[in-house]
């Protein structure tokens, strides 16, 4: 272990370094300036030499600096995702499916049918109205069979109250957390890589059509 020890370290030492950069421009620099400036040089009424420079190196500096610092966000969501995040939503699933039991299961089948009638009738309800045709028509074919589903699920709702005992409270407990802590990794994770996407392939041309605008403007 000690012979692979340096190595080990300087990586650690520089993804924290990254994640510094990113903390440290963001806390120190670009935050307190926008509350004591606000965001007027942006682009301002009248641009004057020194909202120009302000504006252009900030946008040009903030290229370096995200470029980096965005896909090491990036990469620590999806591998803490993997490791967290996927594990806890499997185990809320399966605490789920024994809360449930035969009847859970069904009304869930309930409501993904249910979903997909209603999907199913606002196409429907779509075309028709770019037709010009009868709405109400529509409505009326899907309206009883949506009231036959929902019957139905109420029903099974209502049996599974009925047959469910202490494990299956306990268990539908549980999942709630579990689920929450899941579905809250996976969108950190979805918004991150989406920030690091855009940082990636548009904030360079974004950093370009800016700097044309300012230059005009200042001009």
């Amino acid at each position: 272990m000690e012979d692979y020890r340096p190595l080990i370290n300087d990586v650690l030492i520089r993804v924290r370094t990254e994640l510094c950069v990113l903390e440290s421009f963001a806390r120190e620099t670009a935050f307190p300036f926008i509350q004591k400036k606000g965001l007027g040089w942006i682009l301002p009424v009248r641009e004057t030499s020194e909202t120009y420079v302000a504006g252009v190196v900030f946008v040009v500096g903030a290229n370096f600096i995200l470029l980096g610092s965005t896909k090491v966000l990036a990469i620590l969501s999806i591998y803490h995702d993997i490791l967290l995040g996927f594990p806890m939503r499997t185990t809320a699933s399966l605490l789920e499916a024994i809360s449930l039991g035969g009847e859970g299961r069904a009304v869930k089948q309930d409501e993904k049918r249910l979903k997909n009638l209603m999907e199913e009738q606002l196409k429907e309800v779509s075309k028709t109205l770019e037709k010009d045709g009868d709405v109400a028509a529509v409505n009326a074919k899907y309206a009883g069979k949506i009231e036959e589903i929902k019957k139905k699920r109420d029903e099974r709702v209502q049996l599974k109250k009925e047959r469910s005992g202490q494990t299956s409270k306990i268990a539908s407990g549980v999942s709630v957390p579990l689920r929450l802590y899941g579905e809250v990794s996976l969108g950190t994770k979805r918004v991150l890589e989406a920030f690091d996407t855009f940082c990636s392939r548009y904030l360079v041309a974004t950093t370009v059509v800016y700097t044309i605008l300012k230059s005009v403007h200042f001009w």
